[in-house]
């Protein structure tokens, strides 16, 4: 059974193989979120059960513990997104004799991803290697991976879970060429896809969705009827922002070496980042390194990846808009402020431009909106200002 709300969205929602009849006036709550810095997708569900069959009645046993959720979004052509979700936590509520709330939360339902697995080492590309863990034991349909990745090494699991293993790669793999991997499962088109993508590589991508800062469509700019800005600059920016120092051991030369890497190689989706040209050079030395990497043997990639990974992080906006079952983490969107687009310039307003999907939120009540949290290094602007200009960027 479908629920559509309003013209606005449709929404099925099923238990094991029983479909739900859902009611506008009972649906508290339904929230799918994505996040690049998450390895699964994630449902909440919060409903009325006032006659006590999912508290008291129905089972839950494994097959209940499935969840299918479908929807889509009417404001158009109808188009939806399936996410088949395993139901973790229970937390039925009774409100009063005559009410109750069923309330549960669960992960997409993916295989021999957290549980623990036999030791073993295997040679080949490191993109085959994951593409091969991904497919045969996750299950997934698809992969998404860097071709940076197409180097020939051994990948040891010391009775790691797949999750444990991707963690690693995660924190070691990297050169001067790749770096800052995030591995996440994402749904797409109601496919299953395993994302393994460095985030030079996402950074660069074409913009997939264009959204305006105002109540009505403009030409193809999907509206936004909400944001708040959160600027990270002196949060990050205590530990030292501006270069990145670190230390490793050189084992070839039997030397400790300390170097540092700075902005400058950093692909920006802002013409400016959120750091001043007279800020200290100093930063808190990462000697976390470790003892040997034979993915990165001077760690720069490794260091790249905690350091480019916090120049990413340096602003942050969230955005409420349609709903838009399909957009995921790691697209790059545009945006723009409709006084920018009036006064005819748009770099004044600081925060149009490029900008990266971190999360995707999908609530349902009355209506279907989609909750963007879009980061990236900084600003744009055409006023004069003291922050440093980025030298590889998208403009």
């Amino acid at each position: 059974m479908s629920l559509g709300i309003a013209g606005n969205y449709v929404l099925r929602l099923s238990f094991g193989q029983t479909t739900i009849p859902l009611v506008i006036s009972g649906l508290d709550e339904i929230t799918v979120i994505q996040d690049m810095e998450r390895f699964l997708p994630s449902l909440s569900i919060r409903m009325a059960d006032p006659s006590g069959v999912f508290t008291h009645v129905q089972p839950f046993d494994k097959e209940m513990s499935r969840v299918s959720l479908e929807f889509g979004s009417a404001t158009g052509d109808l188009v939806t997104n399936t996410f088949p979700f395993i139901i973790y936590r229970r937390f039925p509520e009774a409100v009063n004799l005559t009410s109750s709330m069923y309330e549960a939360g669960g992960l997409l339902n993916i295989p021999n991803l957290f549980n623990p697995t036999p030791s073993r080492a295997t040679r080949g590309l490191v993109s085959d290697i994951i593409a091969s863990i991904a497919m045969d034991e996750l299950l997934v349909d698809g992969v998404d991976i860097s071709p940076a990745l197409q180097v020939d090494k051994v990948v040891l699991q010391p009775s790691w879970s797949n999750a444990d293993l991707f963690r690693y790669l995660k924190k070691t793999l990297g050169d001067e060429l790749g770096y800052a991997y995030k591995p996440f499962i994402y749904v797409k088109d109601s496919k299953i896809t395993f994302n393994f993508r460095s985030l030079e590589d996402m950074t660069q991508s074409n913009p997939l969705y264009n959204f305006i800062v105002n109540d009505e469509p403009f030409n193809d700019y999907i509206p936004v009827m909400d944001y708040k800005i959160i600027d990270n600059y002196n949060v990050l920016g205590v530990e030292g922002i501006k270069i990145q120092e670190y230390g490793y051991f050189d084992y070839e030369n039997s030397q400790f070496v300390i170097k540092q890497d700075t902005y400058q190689d950093f692909f920006s989706l802002s013409d400016y980042l959120m750091v001043d040209v007279d800020d200290s050079g100093n930063s808190q030395t990462i000697f976390d390194t470790g003892r040997a990497n034979d993915f990165s043997p001077n760690f720069v990639g490794r260091v790249r990846s905690e350091y480019y990974t916090r120049l990413n992080n340096l602003t942050k906006i969230w955005i409420t808009t349609w709903g838009l079952p399909n957009i995921i983490p790691g697209n790059v969107v545009k945006l723009l402020f409709a006084q920018g687009v009036v006064a005819g310039s748009l770099a004044t307003y600081q925060y149009s431009g490029y900008w990266m999907v971190q999360r995707v939120v999908h609530t349902f009540g009355k209506t279907y909106l989609t909750k963007l949290l879009l980061t990236r290094a900084g600003v744009d602007t055409d006023q004069s200002t003291s922050l440093v200009k980025a030298i590889r960027s998208t403009h």
